[in-house]
């Protein structure tokens, strides 16, 4: 456990996952519409957080973007009547699914894994485009942190061997 928290501890330090894998890919393949533009920034988001080096034999990883959908909620109204069109506030909620697959030399499926990332924020009904896009782009960037933690944990309890620490 002392272990754990120490690498987690010099993990959170640096920007970079360094692993012991041969070939690393990254890419977008969305099974059910999605976000374009947001999954694009994730796959280049990875790109730069996830590094090979070393390889410890000939393990393959394969990070699929499988979904980034950005849905708009509005919370349903206390009141069966109401006066004005435009009360309340609407919720923003971003979520990402990656499915993480990880192949040994003989392309054996070792570990296939869907790791799920959401967050939201709320904001008023009554806001400008730009104010919408401003919002999403703070969604994204808890995204981005979340997502960062989520990584380091999977890595650390499941390949743990095959992480650099930094």
């Amino acid at each position: 456990l002392l272990i754990n928290l120490l690498v987690i501890n010099i993990l959170s330090a640096n920007d970079v996952i360094k692993l012991r894998f041969e070939e690393i890919i990254i890419e977008s393949n969305p099974i059910k519409k999605t976000n374009t533009t947001y999954s694009k920034k994730i796959v280049n988001f990875l790109q730069n957080y996830i590094i090979g080096s070393e390889s410890l034999g000939k393990f393959s990883i394969k990070i699929n973007v499988k979904r980034y959908d950005i849905k708009i909620i509005k919370p349903q109204e206390k009141y069966l009547f109401s006066f004005s069109k435009n009360s309340g506030d609407k919720v923003s909620l971003h979520e990402l699914i990656l499915d993480i697959e990880v192949k040994d030399s003989a392309m054996k499926v070792l570990n296939l894994t869907e790791l799920k990332v959401e967050s939201f924020r709320s904001f008023d009904n009554i806001v400008s485009l730009k104010v919408r896009k401003e919002v999403n782009n703070e969604i994204y960037s808890q995204i981005e942190k979340k997502l960062k933690e989520n990584l380091k944990k999977y890595f650390l309890i499941k390949f743990g061997d095959l992480l650099i620490p930094n």
